[in-house]
């Protein structure tokens, strides 16, 4: 019996063994069916589609180019502040290890540019030159998903009350004339208080936090969605949201100062299984291991330290003769 019960866990040990890999999550979610005619229903439903992210998006549609306009405008305190920025991105098929090219412009001279071909990653600022980086160590994959995530993050930002009434079917433009559900919308409800997990204190810094600091945790902590409203063109075969146009409006109060952010978003998908044929940059920075340490960058430079044997020659060495 006990030869019996060896022989049979050993069977079950060796068959989890050999099993077939589970494929990866990105291409698992894309297998799931999504009742892209049905949003108006289930809130769950909104945020599996304005939160779906830039792999699984890849592998329901294949290549693709995906561009974003955002503009923001902040108001309060007797000043005014305003901030545009563009995103692009080209991808290859295959979510997960498919190429890509990922750039962002703002309207403040700031950008970066991050491209993968073959499994190989460049990446450089907005006025530098590309850069290899050998070791990424997923840094490309978070810069295509900010580049990406710009309907997650208007979600995020107005407490994910985004909900849509369902207005019709249309023929998208472009070569693809896919059909999509046309969706309008609007700002719901405050969602139900849910009970608040059981959390460790917040730690606190050692002196007061900087201006910067306490503006940002005040934006995110007081922030009050006053208004939203747009449309979203869902990709009646795929689920995807091909186009999105989006404006809205959050408030801060902190105390007796208040500040008004408007925000509009613009997103479109085309080009849908066109190749964008991506490659090597002509140019780059070799991605080398830097010195370790002053020794070792003198050593590097043949300026490192002398031998006993090297110094002794130096020594017996005769002057030169003026």
């Amino acid at each position: 019996m006990l030869l019996a019960c060896g022989n049979e866990a050993d069977r079950l040990a060796k068959k989890r063994i050999f099993s077939p890999e589970d494929p990866p999550l990105a291409v698992a979610a894309a297998q799931e069916v999504l009742p892209a005619g049905a949003l108006y229903n289930s809130t769950e439903l909104v945020q599996r589609i304005v939160d779906m992210g830039v792999a699984e998006t890849t592998e329901r549609l294949g290549a693709h180019r995906f561009s974003a306009e955002l503009r923001m405008a902040w108001r309060g305190n007797g000043r005014q502040q305003e901030l545009t920025e563009q995103r692009l991105l080209l991808s290859a098929a295959g979510g997960v290890h498919g190429n890509f090219s990922a750039s962002s412009r703002n309207g403040r001279g700031q950008g970066y540019d991050i491209l993968r071909v073959d499994h190989q990653v460049f990446a450089k600022s907005l006025h530098g030159n590309y850069r290899q980086r050998l070791r990424d160590r997923g840094m490309a994959e978070r810069m295509r998903q900010e580049a990406f995530g710009v309907l997650s993050e208007m979600d995020k930002l107005f407490l994910q009350r985004m909900r849509l009434k369902l207005e019709g079917k249309e023929l998208m433009e472009g070569k693809e004339g896919r059909e999509a559900y046309k969706y309008l919308v609007v700002l719901g409800e405050k969602p139900r208080a849910e009970a608040e997990a059981v959390l460790p204190l917040k730690l606190q810094p050692k002196k007061e936090l900087d201006q910067s600091s306490r503006l940002r945790l005040a934006f995110f902590e007081h922030r009050m969605p006053e208004a939203l409203e747009g449309k979203l063109w869902v990709d009646a075969q795929t689920a995807v949201v091909l186009k999105a146009e989006l404006q809205g409006t959050l408030k801060v109060v902190e105390g007796e100062t208040s500040s008004t952010v408007s925000i509009r978003v613009s997103t479109h998908i085309d080009n849908i299984g066109q190749n964008p044929l991506l490659s090597i940059p002509e140019t780059f920075i070799p991605d080398e291991d830097k010195p370790q340490g002053i020794a070792a960058a003198l050593e590097r430079f043949g300026l490192g330290r002398k031998t006993r044997t090297e110094a002794d020659n130096t020594a017996n060495v005769p002057p030169d003769e003026e």
